[in-house]
């Protein structure tokens, strides 16, 4: 190993050689705990510090530039989204037992509406055209999101995960991009 020490009269800098290590097999010492918490929370820092306003001027310059009713979707969508998946994760309000509305019919409707406004978030102008990758990006993201949230349901109580849920879910979301297919919105 080489030390460079540098004098700050002579600014020619002076090379030595260090001793070697007395016992090269040994391995390093592990960080304490402090060390190994500070990086934890120090570094996410760093990162958030460095990143957030990035994204955070990304985001405002697109949500600037959207018409009034795409940011209407957007935040529509940015609402249902985890509201539909906070209201699938507890038990079953007795409100939507006494509803007289079959869970099945339920789930059509809920992906049906959550389809629409995936759609008017990614291609609000445009019909749903089978030949390019949009349509397939959305169901495949949809299928894996209701498959997902069907697997989830078993570890709550109160829930059950049942294929003919998971169909319904799949069938809501072809129904919206059958439609979408046909018809235009705005």
């Amino acid at each position: 190993m080489t030390i460079v020490q540098i004098n700050t009269k002579n600014p020619n800098p002076i090379r030595t050689q260090s001793k070697p290590d007395p016992n090269p097999n040994q391995t390093q010492s592990k960080p304490n705990q402090t060390q190994f918490f500070n990086l934890c929370f120090t570094l996410p820092c760093y990162c958030t510090t460095l990143i957030l306003p990035i994204y955070s001027n990304i985001f405002r310059i697109c949500y600037m530039t959207m018409l009034r009713r795409h940011k209407y979707v957007l935040t529509a969508l940015l609402i249902y989204w985890p509201a539909i998946f906070i209201l699938t994760h507890m038990p079953v309000p007795d409100m939507a037992r006494k509803s007289g509305m079959s869970d099945k019919t339920m789930h059509l409707l809920a992906y049906l509406l959550l389809v629409f406004l995936w759609w008017f978030a990614i291609s609000p102008y445009k019909k749903a055209d089978w030949r390019k990758a949009k349509p397939w990006l959305t169901l495949a993201l949809m299928v894996w999101y209701g498959a997902f949230d069907e697997w989830l349901q078993l570890f709550i109580q109160g829930r059950s995960a049942h294929i003919i849920d998971f169909l319904s879910d799949l069938a809501g979301t072809v129904l919206g991009l059958l439609i979408l297919s046909f018809f235009t919105f705005w």
